[in-house]
């Protein structure tokens, strides 16, 4: 059952796909159409401009972490979530005198003592 509801999925995935290329492909007609318009009327510019500007493209289907397409507004709110959260970080949270290399370790300088005439004639 779970089986033929991914195979259900994945295929209603497939199919959102083949209409947004759609879509992208009658867009593209109407741009022709409007610049065949254009020549002969140039008032045929702003009605297209018009009217394309009032569109606003759809986002999704989106790829999970196990990369099965995702098209619910929920889940795609989270999967954009989790990637702003990778991309950006809060400089509040980070403390940049021990931030961990790639193998958990801090840096720390130690061993190294220097006076006040050192930092002086530094």
């Amino acid at each position: 059952n779970s089986t033929k509801l991914d195979n259900l999925n994945n295929e209603r995935a497939n199919i959102e796909i083949l209409m947004k290329e759609d879509i992208k492909q009658e867009r593209l007609r109407q741009e022709i159409a409007a610049l065949a318009k254009m020549k002969i009327n140039p008032k045929a510019f702003y009605s297209y401009a018009k009217k394309s500007a009032k569109f606003k493209a759809p986002v999704g289907p989106l790829a999970d972490d196990a990369n099965n397409l995702q098209c619910d507004p929920t889940v795609m709110g989270n999967i954009l979530q989790k990637q702003y959260q990778k991309a950006f970080s809060n400089p509040e949270n980070v403390n940049p005198d021990n931030t961990p290399d790639e193998k958990g370790h801090t840096e720390e300088l130690s061993d190294i003592t220097f006076s006040v005439d050192d930092v002086l004639s530094a």
